[in-house]
């Protein structure tokens, strides 16, 4: 699935990419975008699309109620029995797929595509603070949370959909923060994570306000522990 806000530019080229890959793979599948509260043409393109490609589907939410929550209602939509949600911009490949698949089919429930760990290959990097940044807050994610992963905010990861549709369903930070909860609410269920290399290109026109969003995260990270703790002492 893709979350998308305000993506009608960056949008095409990914969706053309995904159905000519899974199209070649010869087996089942379906892509669902989840336009959250988009004001531009978004919702237009994907329709235009779903004519001539009928494993697309669009779902609409409104008004904007942040990625998190749009890959929160993608994910609980899907009907397979592996869930993939990528970025808009494609930043890394849809082939990459192939390298989280390999690790669900070894065994992980989920499978975190890594632009930090060996073997990844960065072959349109960001400006030097951004990368610097996103180093300092992957640093931040594991003394908090104490999770063992290098790069937990990737947006390139695979999930086997009968072990982890629980966890999705628990998720509450509907923000950029969504990823580390689901990373903290994976290991806390006691479920296989696997962190895999993957290929990533940086793309002009990202969403994301280094400074008011990373402010946000940092926020949600003792948000997180707060909620992963209540949930398990409480068992619900």
């Amino acid at each position: 699935m893709i979350p998308a806000y305000n993506e009608e530019a960056r949008l095409p080229p990914t969706l053309d990419s995904f159905l000519s890959h899974f199209r070649q793979r010869g087996e089942p599948f379906e892509i669902i975008v989840v336009s959250d509260g988009s004001t531009d043409g978004t919702a237009r393109v994907v329709k235009e699309r779903i004519k001539s490609a009928p494993e697309l589907h669009l779902i609409e939410q409104s008004p904007n109620q942040g990625k998190g929550a749009a890959v929160k209602t993608g994910l609980l939509a899907a009907r397979g029995d592996i869930w993939l949600f990528s970025d808009a911009d494609e930043s890394t490949p849809a082939d990459d797929f192939e390298s989280l698949k390999s690790a669900l089919d070894a065994g992980a429930d989920f499978v975190m595509g890594s632009r930090a760990i060996r073997g990844a290959k960065l072959e349109v990097r960001q400006s030097l603070p951004r990368e610097l940044l996103g180093r300092c807050f992957n640093l931040v994610v594991r003394l908090i949370l104490w999770v063992p992963f290098h790069d937990t905010q990737c947006g390139f990861k695979a999930f086997r959909a009968r072990t982890m549709r629980p966890v999705i369903e628990r998720l509450q930070t509907p923000h950029f923060g969504f990823d580390f909860e689901i990373v903290h609410r994976t290991q806390k269920a006691g479920l296989k994570i696997a962190e895999v290399p993957v290929r990533w290109r940086d793309r002009a026109g990202s969403k994301v306000n280094v400074l008011r969003d990373g402010i946000i995260m940092v926020m949600s990270l003792f948000r997180v522990r707060r909620l992963v703790a209540r949930d398990l002492r409480g068992g619900t």
